[in-house]
């Protein structure tokens, strides 16, 4: 008998260390699956997390993108109003200077050099029609002595500032010398002369 208790407990100790293996085996095998589902979780919320930092990201991107363009929007319209304003201040003392120049000693001379070189524009032509500022007109006298021998005949003219017009009706040319037009013809011109240009305009 005491044969058989042995053999009862070396089969009970083998099917013990068998049933210790197997579950070793699934303990392992749990634990396995455990770790795969874990790292898969910690992949999942990672990726969300990535995921949801990305689209954060790209939101206050797109925000900051608008804000920006907004802001230098508004700041172009700013810079725009302003050099508006400067052009305006500008040309208003430049018209200053000009009717104070009018009333100096320097201005006939200056008259009568613009008179020559009008009519040296246009070939130098026997006749014309002088254009001259309404209270310029005292000057028609020391203005046709410059170039004597042309017929010529003055008028008062529409422009303000100073200078002349001369026409010419044997070629049907004008020569315009008149502050007025220099002037205009500045206006078009004046950011870039004075700088006041945006750099993407």
């Amino acid at each position: 008998m005491p044969d058989i208790n042995q053999k009862l407990e070396r089969f009970r100790q083998l099917v013990l260390e068998d049933a210790q293996k197997e579950r070793g085996r699934i303990m392992e095998d749990v634990d396995q699956q455990r770790r795969q589902r874990l790292d898969a979780a910690q992949a999942e919320i990672r990726r969300r997390v990535d995921a949801e930092k990305q689209q954060k990201a790209e939101a206050i991107q797109a925000e900051t993108g608008r804000e920006i363009s907004r802001r230098m929007m508004a700041d172009k319209r700013q810079i725009a109003t302003r050099r508006e304003a400067i052009g305006h201040e500008v040309f208003d003392a430049v018209r200053e200077k000009l009717l104070a120049f009018t009333e100096t000693e320097d201005y006939l001379p200056h008259l009568k050099k613009l008179y020559v070189e009008a009519f040296e524009a246009l070939g130098n032509p026997y006749d014309g029609t002088i254009w001259l500022r309404p209270q310029d007109m005292h000057y028609q006298w020391e203005l046709a002595a410059c170039l004597p021998g042309r017929h010529v005949t003055f008028q008062p003219g529409n422009f303000t500032l100073g200078g002349l017009i001369v026409d010419c009706h044997s070629k049907l040319l004008r020569a315009d010398q008149s502050y007025d037009t220099a002037l205009g013809d500045l206006d078009g011109h004046f950011a870039e002369l004075f700088g006041l240009g945006l750099a993407d305009d």
